[in-house]
């Protein structure tokens, strides 16, 4: 089963110049920033980090679902907002 990330670009809520990652995932899974694990996920549930500015490499991994992988560029004062989901979910 295939797996398929929807994304945003928001501002960030607080106004501020930082740059992030939000995730809300469908399922249990870890995401990698650049090759490095960064977060373990939760089902239903939402999580954040603060990442550089700039380019990076997304990767999720879900246990019985193919891998995602995709470059995503986040500049000051955003957040990429990425919502994991298996294709068969609407």
């Amino acid at each position: 089963m295939d797996l398929d990330v929807d994304q945003a670009v928001v501002p960030d809520p607080a106004g501020g110049s930082s740059s992030a990652i939000e995730v809300y995932s469908c399922c249990r899974g870890i995401l990698f920033v650049d090759g490095d694990p960064a977060l373990v996920l939760h089902a239903g549930k939402t999580a954040w980090l603060e990442v550089a500015e700039g380019e990076h490499r997304i990767t999720f991994e879900v246990e019985g679902l193919r891998r995602w992988e995709a470059n995503v560029t986040v500049a000051a004062g955003e957040r990429v907002y990425m919502k994991p989901r298996r294709r068969d979910d609407f």
